[in-house]
C-alpha cells in the first residue's frame, strides 16, 4: 500500500474516532437530566416526610448511591483530556503549544512520512480516549439502571409516609 492510501485510510481512522467521541459526548446531558430529576424528586420528597422508617432510609440510600456514582462517572466521562504530542500538526494542544512562527515552519516543512506519522500517533491517542470515555459512560448507564428499583420504591415510600 503507498503512502498516500495510508494517510488517506488514517484521515478517515480519526475522522470515525472522533465521530465517536462526540457521540459519547451527546449522550452526557440528557443522562445528567435524568440523574439530577430523580436525586431532586428524592429531596422534595424527603423533605416533606414526617416519620423516617427503616425501609424508606435503606431505599433512599439504595437509589442516591448508584445515582451520585452515575453523575461521577458522567464528570470522568465529559472532563476534557488533552494529552497528545506537543509536536503535533493535528491536535490542538500540539498546536497551541508552538507559537505562531513555529507552526507556520512545520506546516510548510512536513512530509508524507512525518504527517503519516502525526495522524497515526492522533489516531492511537483519540482511540484511548474513545475507550475511556466509552469505559466512564457505560459505568454511568449500569449504575443509573440498578438505581431504578430503589428509587421506585423510594418515591413510593416517601409519598406514603409524607405530611
Amino acid at each position: 500500500m503507498d503512502m498516500n492510501n495510508r494517510i488517506e485510510i488514517l484521515e478517515k481512522s480519526l475522522k470515525r474516532l472522533l465521530y465517536w467521541i462526540a457521540g459519547v459526548d451527546s449522550k452526557i446531558p440528557p443522562v445528567i437530566v435524568i440523574n439530577t430529576s430523580m436525586l431532586g424528586i428524592l429531596a422534595t420528597l424527603s423533605s416533606k416526610v414526617r416519620i423516617w422508617t427503616i425501609p424508606l432510609a435503606i431505599f433512599v440510600v439504595l437509589s442516591c448511591i448508584p445515582l451520585i456514582y452515575s453523575l461521577i462517572m458522567l464528570f470522568l466521562t465529559s472532563f476534557p483530556r488533552t494529552k497528545g504530542t506537543k509536536d503535533s500538526i493535528i491536535f490542538f494542544d500540539g498546536i497551541s503549544s508552538m507559537d505562531e512562527t513555529d507552526y507556520l515552519n512545520k506546516i510548510k516543512n512536513i512530509n508524507d512520512e512525518d504527517y503519516e506519522n502525526d495522524l497515526a500517533q492522533q489516531c492511537h491517542i483519540n482511540a484511548l480516549i474513545a475507550t475511556e470515555k466509552f469505559k466512564f459512560l457505560k459505568s454511568s448507564f449500569i449504575s443509573l439502571f440498578l438505581s431504578i428499583i430503589p428509587w421506585i420504591i423510594a418515591v413510593y415510600l416517601l409519598f406514603r409516609n409524607k405530611v
